[in-house]
């Protein structure tokens, strides 16, 4: 059952997803297998990203091992995949701050949601990503490794953020 939680809580978990999309659908999977929880953030109103909002009828022909699929099967069966997992997704929300402290960051939607977790992972769009960086941070960013060592040795993973300026 997919867990869609109103706006204006506050929350902690293991990794935070911005995007809930294709991309941010697997790296649930991907957590998921290693035991970590998730939670994610997304901008639109229903999961799955451009595909379940631009494509959900359309063929699409460059997904590895499928001839075809439609925008919203390859949502479903990646919504399917992650389940398992118990994803909590945050809908229609804006990532409006990311405070990185010494032992947790925390990250803050348009909408006062604030999730406190170890780590955080871009699963957007560039174009949106880069600018709400910019917008965040203020600064221009080339690497920031989310993870602390202990978290490292507890969970044998490294999850990072990477924004290259155009």
């Amino acid at each position: 059952m997919t867990n869609i939680v109103e706006p204006g809580n506050q929350h902690e978990t293991d990794v935070v997803i911005i995007g809930a999309g294709p991309c941010g659908l697997f790296q649930v999977f991907e957590l998921g297998l290693l035991d970590m929880k998730a939670h994610l953030i997304d901008n639109l109103d229903k999961i799955g990203g451009q595909c379940a909002e631009l494509y959900p009828d359309k063929n699409l022909y460059d997904i590895p091992s499928r001839p075809a699929i439609t925008g919203q099967e390859l949502t479903d069966d990646l919504i399917k995949q992650a389940d398992p997992f118990e994803p909590t997704y945050h809908l229609n929300q804006l990532t409006s701050k990311i405070d990185v402290q010494e032992d947790h960051i925390q990250v803050t939607t348009n909408l006062d949601t604030v999730i406190k977790c170890k780590s955080l992972v871009i699963a957007a769009v560039p174009e949106n990503f880069l600018f709400l960086m910019w917008k965040i941070l203020k600064i221009k960013i080339f690497f920031i490794l989310l993870k602390k060592e202990q978290t490292l040795k507890e969970k044998k993973f490294s999850s990072r953020a990477v924004a290259t300026p155009l």
